[in-house]
């Protein structure tokens, strides 16, 4: 059996890998959470990766994702795996918008333009009448940099382990969390308090599922 090269993580090939992750998830067209679920990778943990925030990741991660876009290792530190990939830059711009905006999305996104909203970011994805982005907040740091960007779809159906967007009665902002399915039970926990669980009762509204995250240190 031919031994596995263990890659060293140096700033070069990091950004290579983080540049060849995300193409591999524009061209496969999944977003980061259903890859995590699809993988068993805990969100979070691709997230470090994707953003460059871990420079130590587990080869047997890395392996993992290797395994399920079909390259070697390799290939996934190289920086000719896209070279020649020119359709990846292409996509459709979704507006970033407020915590407060978010409370009513579905009314809203449709009326912006580059008119009157000076804030985007470019998606893969051409179905994007009910999707926006979200800038995060101290309060999802260290699980995410701050600067990261949410993208979010408003009438996807979220699946246990997925990151919602929530508001609370009485609250004046949407606030992330995470969903966790027990039993016949639906939990919200905060990213910071794992110890603390809000039920999923039909006085909290369900504004949408974070579908990926992005943090980019240019």
């Amino acid at each position: 059996m031919k031994p596995i090269k263990i890659q060293k993580i140096t700033t070069t090939n990091n950004k290579n890998l983080i540049t060849n992750l995300q193409n591999f998830i524009i061209k496969e067209k999944i977003h980061e959470a259903a890859l995590a679920r699809q993988t068993g990778i805990p969100q979070p943990t691709l997230h470090k990766i994707l953003s460059g925030n871990t420079t130590d990741p587990r080869i047997s991660t890395l392996q993992t994702l290797a395994n399920y876009f079909g390259v070697t290792l390799d290939r996934l530190f190289s920086n000719q795996a896209f070279k020649n990939n020119k359709a990846l830059s292409t996509g459709k711009s979704i507006p970033i918008i407020s915590w407060t905006d978010c409370l009513k999305s579905q009314k809203i996104i449709k009326h912006f333009s580059s008119d009157n909203h000076d804030q985007w970011v470019i998606v893969d994805d051409q179905n994007t009448d009910l999707r926006y982005a979200l800038k995060s907040r101290a309060n999802t740091e260290p699980q995410f940099l701050r600067g990261s960007i949410f993208i979010v779809d408003a009438k996807a159906i979220p699946s246990d382990g997925d990151l919602v967007i929530v508001h609370y009665p009485e609250t004046k902002e949407a606030t992330l969390r995470k969903l966790s399915v027990d039993g016949r039970e639906t939990l919200l926990f905060a990213l910071n308090d794992k110890t603390k669980a809000d039920p999923l009762t039909k006085s909290v509204k369900l504004l949408g599922v974070v579908i990926q995250s992005r943090y980019s240190y240019l």
